[in-house]
Formats: C-alpha cells, structure tokens, sequence
C-alpha cells in the first residue's frame, strides 16, 4: 500500500493512478453513501446490486479483476467487454494446472486432511512472484510478502517432495542473490541459520530430482558457503558458530544459537550429498573431515547445555531465549539420534510447554505458535513405535487449528482464549510446507537409507472398506505411488516406485505400530516391516490386531471438550466428510 495513489471511479472502473483495478458489472446499480465515522476514504464500495428473484429464477453479477492491471482506457474496457466469464476462468485453469504439473496427489478417508493438503499447496504457489531477479517464494500475500531463507527452504523442500520439481528449481535461482562475499547465506541480521538452509534445499533439490548436472552446477557456491562455516567456527573458542544475536524467532542476545548451529551441521551434511550427487569425490573427503570437526565440537556444547539444564536450549552456551531451533535436533536431519537422552528430554520439554498440543512459543503470555511444532512431530514419526500416535496427533492438532479454508498461522492466540490472530496472518507459506512435507512423510518416508511406506498412518485411514492413495510422492530412489485397501483382518497395498538406475535403496512396507506382526498368503510370519523386493507389486497381509480410537473428530472432540472445560464455546463442529 502507498498513502500517495489516487483511487478514482470512472463509470464501472476502480483505477488507481491510471491503472485499471477492476471493472464492475454491467448492471444497474444504487448507491450507498458511507456510514459516518467508519474511516471509509471517498472512493469505497458504494454501489449496490439487487434483483428481485421468482422461485427458481437466478442472476448473476461478474466483476473482472486483472492479475497484472493494464493501464485504464477506453481500450481496455473493450477487451474485458470481450472477455466471458467461461474463458478467463478457463484460462486462468489452464494457467493454474501448468503450475501444479506433476503435483504429488494424496486421498485419505478423513477429507479435511486433503483439502489442507491442497490449501498448502495453492498457497505456497500463490505466493511467488517474479522479479528482475528471478522468482522469489515469499510466505503470504496478506503480511509476509517477503523473502527469508528459513522460510523459503522449508517451502522449496516441500515443493520437490510434492513433485513441483521445476517450480523448486526456479526458486532456487533466486539463492545467489543472498550470498555473500565470504560465501554465508543471510537475509537477517544476525540470523546464521541461512547457510545451513540453503545447503540443505540444494542437496535435497539434487536429491529428489537425481540431478548430477544440478548438483555439479551448485559446486562453487556450496564450497564457499562450507569454507564460510570452516573458517568462523576454527576461529571460535567452542568451535561452533560465534555469537549472535537474534530478533526472531529464539530472541537470543550474544549467544552461540542451538538452531543456526544444528542448521549448520545439516549444512554441512547436505553438501557431502551434493558432491557425492556431483561425482566429487575430492570434495566429499574434504567436506566429511570439515562436518566431523565441527559436529564434534557442537556435540560437546549440546552435551554441556543438557547437563546444565536438564534439555536442549536456544541457545549452548547462556540461558535465555524463546524454544525454536533447539527443536530440529533429529530433523530434517538426525544431527543428534531421535532416540538420544537429548532428544528424549528436550521432547518432554516441549510436551510441558505446550497447549492444545501446539507448543508455547512466548512463556510468558503463552501463545501458540502455529508450526514450531512440526520438527517434533517429525523426530516422534522417526522415534517409531508409539510415538507414531504423537506424530499423528500433531497432524491433527495442526489441522484443528486451521482457518475454515485450511490455512495455518504463524504465532497465534493464547490457549482456550479464542481462535482469531491479528498478526502474522494466515495462510503462512511456512505452516503449509510444514504440512505437506509432515503428511507426506507420514506416508511416504525417505530416511536416507529406506524408503518406508505408511509408517504414519493414523488408524481412522484403516478402518475396513477404507482406502488410501498415494500418487507422485518423491524420494531419492524416485517417484512413488502406492493404493492400500483395508479389511477387517489386514489390507492389501499396490506400489510402483519409479527407481533411478543409481539408486539400490529397500522399499519397505511399515506395519501400523500397533500391529505386532503380520501374515503373508504363504504364511509367512513378518514383524515391524516388510521388504518389498520388487519396485512394482502387490500384497495383501493379514493381522489380528486392536486398533486405536485416534482420528481428526474426536481430536476435535478433545478440543471441543478441552473449551468447554474452560467454560468457553466449543469452536469447532464436525462434519460428514471429516
């Protein structure tokens, strides 16, 4: 917005400075002046649309509005004259299916979870926008349209899981820009976690698309930013990243931060896949002796800050802080293992520190923050077992707390005080990543070393006759796409993964965690897991198992009772499709 544009009404046009903002419908209107003291400025919507309908009878007012508005003129106005209703909105269809070309597609029995899913999505693509510098990925249209490397990588991650491998790519472009002399990656002030950020999108970019050509051309970039971690870390006492201090996110002062340092270590480890990817041998030497220099001195100063505070910290080495980065312990790479005594104590942190199971960002007020819960709900997935259940209920703690369209926010309200956030708005491009990189991987997990089918599902998508499809879920071993059809006493899966010659990765299918063990037609008896040996298949196994109570309506209920136990409104009503 610019206090100095000068909105006019020409006839049925909305102009601003000579550009052409919309154009309303050619019908008869009334006008209706603006109530007094509303703060409404002169133009505001003033005209007023009415019919008289018989029963049945219909009408219908259009109003065109122009993505890229053309100067106001006579001209223009013929041209959306010109314009039916049916060929803009085929047009701009047509437009909207080129972006999503190659779209992952997912279909559960709980459709509120696809329809998050494809809210994510829809806006995550709706908030690029092209520059003179290529496309930027900025996180909303309504509050953040503005780039940060945290944000972006978490939003380009998730779009080369979902398959929009080349709407990535050119997001990528756009990372040099933020690189500088000394080879780090920052878009803040004082926040070091960028470097890290950007070598983990372009490793997994490389990855998931098993480019080597990509990977080959990241080289020079990526060995500046390793140099740029080499060097300031030799030179620190600890042998970490130097203090910081950071206004966002943990608002540490003067510390060495828990999650620029983790982000760094994944830094590291990502550019060891690049190079691997690239054919660098050389490099992958060199860049291992770096990573196990510094992981050895962060492992140290994690180890320091647990036996002082009995969990991880924001920051290693002084008290103070919000919760933020110390959460990526175990992901998206398991710096330390997910089933450390670290990570165990700092999870019981967080599950002590949290409402409506969202964790509490500010201690003090206790507000909510909308996705600084999914790093934990990805280490219980990786945890395995029964703390399956907890991934599956942060699911669905972040589907309750969307708006009606299924859009996520960012720092939210305080808990049982109301639903409703004045800032940081939604849709948050960051909260949709989020989700679609947690569901996917609840569905389809690349670990690295397997490829694991199901190994989240929540037990509401296996009640018998329910089905769940997966299609163009990408791994490192490639494409994957699977059909798993329940009954009474097992289900059958089909899968087809569409394998890079280069990769040998198992293709596993995961047990629910609360069936113990499983039988094949041929009786054979398998516990945990079962390696698919072929890329294309299908099995039926049959088990006898209890299956728990856990799904979206009755989180809902939990919530809705949660409310009223507080002597609030419940919020939320549940309906069929849910």
């Amino acid at each position: 917005f610019n206090a100095t544009w000068d909105y006019t009404e020409v006839g049925r046009d909305v102009d601003r400075d000579g550009l052409l903002l919309a154009r309303g419908p050619a019908a008869s209107a009334r006008s209706l002046p603006a109530p007094a003291g509303d703060g409404a400025t002169t133009p505001h919507a003033d005209r007023v649309f009415a019919a008289t309908l018989a029963p049945g009878a219909g009408r219908e007012w259009t109003w065109q509005i122009p993505l890229d508005p053309p100067a106001a003129s006579s001209v223009a106005d013929a041209r959306f004259d010109r314009l039916p209703l049916a060929r803009a909105a085929g047009r701009f269809a047509a437009a909207w299916r080129d972006r999503e070309a190659g779209l992952m597609s997912i279909q559960l029995p709980e459709g509120r979870i696809d329809a998050i899913y494809r809210e994510s999505i829809t806006e995550i693509l709706g908030s690029r926008y092209d520059s003179p510098n290529g496309w930027v990925q900025a996180v909303n249209k309504f509050q953040y349209q503005a780039f940060w490397l945290r944000d972006s990588a978490i939003m380009d991650v998730a779009l080369d899981q979902a398959g929009l491998h080349r709407i990535a790519a050119q997001n990528l472009g756009f990372l040099p820009q933020w690189q500088q002399a000394d080879g780090e990656y920052i878009s803040r002030s004082g926040e070091q976690d960028g470097v890290g950020q950007a070598l983990w999108e372009l490793a997994q970019h490389a990855t998931l698309t098993g480019s080597g050509a990509f990977a080959r051309s990241q080289i020079p970039n990526v060995t500046a930013a390793v140099d740029w971690i080499a060097s300031v870390s030799d030179a620190d006492a600890l042998g970490v990243l130097p203090p910081s201090t950071n206004f966002d996110d943990e608002f540490a002062s003067g510390g060495r931060i828990t999650g620029d340092n983790l982000w760094a270590a994944v830094g590291l480890r990502s550019a060891i896949t690049l190079a691997r990817i690239a054919g660098r041998s050389d490099l992958v030497s060199a860049w291992t002796m770096t990573d196990q220099r510094f992981e050895g001195s962060l492992d140290r100063a994690l180890a320091a800050d647990l036996r002082v505070h009995g969990h991880i910290t924001p920051s290693v080495d002084q008290a103070g802080g919000y919760d933020w980065g110390n959460y990526q312990l175990a992901y998206p790479l398991p710096i330390l293992s997910p089933n450390s005594r670290a990570v165990t104590d700092t999870l019981a942190w967080e599950r002590q520190h949290c409402l409506q199971d969202l964790p509490i960002y500010e201690l003090g007020p206790r507000l909510m923050h909308g996705y600084l819960g999914f790093p934990i709900f990805e280490t219980e997935l990786e945890r395995g077992g029964p703390e399956i259940a907890q991934a599956v209920a942060g699911l669905y703690a972040e589907a309750d707390h969307t708006t009606a369209s299924g859009g996520g926010w960012e720092l939210g309200p305080a808990g049982y005080t109301g639903r409703a956030t004045g800032t940081d708005l939604a849709p948050h491009g960051t909260f949709a990543a989020q989700y679609v990189s947690l569901l996917h991987n609840l569905l389809v997990d690349d670990t690295g070393t397997q490829i694991q089918l199901l190994t989240g599902v929540s037990p509401a998508w296996l009640r018998p006759g329910r089905s769940i499809v997966v299609t163009g879920a990408a791994t490192g071993a490639g494409p994957v796409s699977l059909r798993l059809k329940t009954t009474a006493s097992g289900a059958t899966l089909s899968w087809a993964l569409r394998r890079r010659a280069s990769r040998h990765e198992p293709l596993v299918w995961s047990l629910p965690y609360w069936v113990c063990h499983a039988d094949t037609p041929a009786g054979r008896q398998v516990t945990g897991s079962v390696i698919l040996h072929s890329d294309r298949g299908r099995l039926t196994l049959r088990w006898t198992a209890v299956r728990p109570t856990q799904s979206l309506p009755r989180s809902i209920a939990t919530l809705d009772a949660a409310y009223r136990k507080h002597h609030r409104t419940a919020p939320l009503h549940v309906v069929a499709d849910w």
